[in-house]
């Protein structure tokens, strides 16, 4: 069994224009909460009240990206149309039998508007602290090439380890 320890590192890119073009960021990038939107429920046979989870409804999800310092970059994501970004890196694990450490790659897609752009402050020999936030349509997860998490909220596609959710709801419709 292998336990997930750490994010060796990291990149970010811009993948708009069919190809790939490194994204200077900083720090952290903190990914968007998944939560379902849910609706409460009671009546006959439920005691009390409940939430009852929406299933590929799921409340709008953002993304903080940190920048040391203002680049074209963030201007170009700021400008109306689609941003589409991929982060790239390495998850190193440990082998709980034999304490050999591997590492596995992680790829996360994400596809949004920008819609808040903090330019951050001016302080002698200090980073800016700038960012851009962005509202999500698409997200993706891939864990070792395998697709775990694919929500596209004009889909309408709610993917968990590859299994789509919503198809039968599709098919319906």
């Amino acid at each position: 069994m292998q336990l997930p320890v750490l994010i060796q590192d990291f990149n970010m890119y811009d993948t708009r224009k069919g190809s790939e073009t490194l994204v200077g960021i900083s720090g952290e990038v903190t990914l968007p909460t998944v939560a379902f939107k849910t609706l409460d429920i009671s009546g006959p046979g439920i005691s009390g009240e409940m939430a009852v989870a929406v299933y590929g409804a799921t409340e709008k999800m953002e993304v903080d990206i940190p920048f040391r310092s203002l680049t074209p970059k963030m201007f170009e994501m700021l400008a109306p149309g689609s941003v589409k970004l991929t982060l790239r890196g390495s998850v190193q694990n440990t082998d709980l039998s034999t304490q050999d450490v591997n590492f596995k790659g992680i790829r996360i897609d994400m596809r949004g508007q920008c819609f808040e752009l903090n330019p951050g402050k001016v302080k002698k020999e200090e980073d800016m602290g700038s960012s851009i936030k962005l509202t999500l349509s698409y997200f993706a997860i891939y864990l070792d090439g395998k697709n775990v998490l694919e929500i596209d909220k004009f889909g309408p596609v709610l993917k968990v380890n590859g299994v789509d959710l919503m198809k039968k709801i599709r098919d319906l419709c």
